[in-house]
């Protein structure tokens, strides 16, 4: 996560429901990310900077992003814990803005992707 540009926290860890999917293990790592901008946004307030604009976690997984902005219950998602789906309300109420990214700009994958050649 950054702030003005700069990495303010990381993380990385062993998810701890199976995900069956890659969206669901995107939508649950997701989910996590959230949780912890709720806390830095609480954070920001208590040092008095308000953050009134949403925060903008990026995902380069398309039905992610489209999940978290439409968590609808279908045969393809009914399986996904209700708690993942706390996304949804987070962005109904102005906290985050889930927003899609490709891959290839996406600068929390810079360790996670094999190099290219170029």
């Amino acid at each position: 996560m950054t702030f003005c540009n700069g990495p303010i926290t990381w993380s990385s860890r062993v998810q701890k429901t199976i995900a069956l999917s890659t969206v669901d293990a995107e939508y649950m790592a997701l989910t996590e990310g959230v949780k912890e901008v709720k806390w830095i946004r609480q954070l920001l307030m208590d040092l008095g900077r308000n953050q009134v604009t949403p925060i903008l976690p990026f995902r380069d997984n398309q039905g992610a992003a489209f999940l978290s902005k439409n968590p609808q219950h279908h045969r393809r998602t009914k399986h996904i814990d209700i708690r993942y789906h706390f996304i949804g309300t987070e962005q109904r109420q102005g906290v985050v803005s889930v927003e899609y990214i490709p891959s290839d700009k996406q600068p929390a994958d810079m360790l996670t992707k094999a190099l290219s050649g170029r």
